[in-house]
């Protein structure tokens, strides 16, 4: 019963992509979940769905499903600790905010405004974009396994079962 409702759900909706579409589309939605670039999601979401002919409900469904509310804080706090670990052993990950122009007067608006230095704003950059190339990884991969394993499983459902020769 479970597997007709499914087949009928993913008929309607998923109707002429295939599972590698899918798993990209809910790759994409985790990546932009994760990502630390916190206003441009919507136009992420779009350039993905346009540039690789993604599913744009899927993508913005595991993309706000995943980053809500309730998410949001241990998302950007996970972020940051990633990224305070990874320049703690990649000491070179410290000197990035030197070599960028124009990222002081940045710098300057948060030392001000909120009382945060350049390191912390790349600790979290960098935290949040190790993370979301992670969670993406593993969502493809994710997505993937499941598919296959319940198609398996729906199909040896539908198959009679035989009875032993008694």
């Amino acid at each position: 019963m479970f597997c007709e409702l499914n087949q009928r759900i993913r008929s309607a909706i998923l109707a002429g992509v295939s599972r590698e579409r899918v798993a990209l589309s809910c790759s994409v939605g985790t990546f932009i979940a994760f990502s630390p670039f916190i206003g441009a999601h919507w136009f992420m979401a779009g350039a993905a769905v346009w540039c690789f002919r993604l599913n744009l409900p899927l993508v913005l469904l595991i993309a706000y499903g995943v980053n809500n509310p309730w998410t949001f804080a241990p998302i950007c706090l996970a972020s940051y600790a990633v990224g305070r670990a990874m320049m703690r052993m990649i000491p070179i990950l410290c000197t990035l905010s030197e070599s960028f122009v124009g990222f002081d007067a940045v710098c300057h608006c948060l030392r001000e405004r909120v009382g945060l230095d350049a390191s912390a704003l790349w600790a979290f950059l960098i935290g949040g974009t190790m993370l979301s190339v992670c969670a993406a990884a593993l969502t493809y991969i994710a997505v993937r396994c499941w598919w296959k394993n319940h198609e398996n499983t729906c199909t040896e459902q539908k198959s009679p079962s035989r009875l032993p020769n008694s």
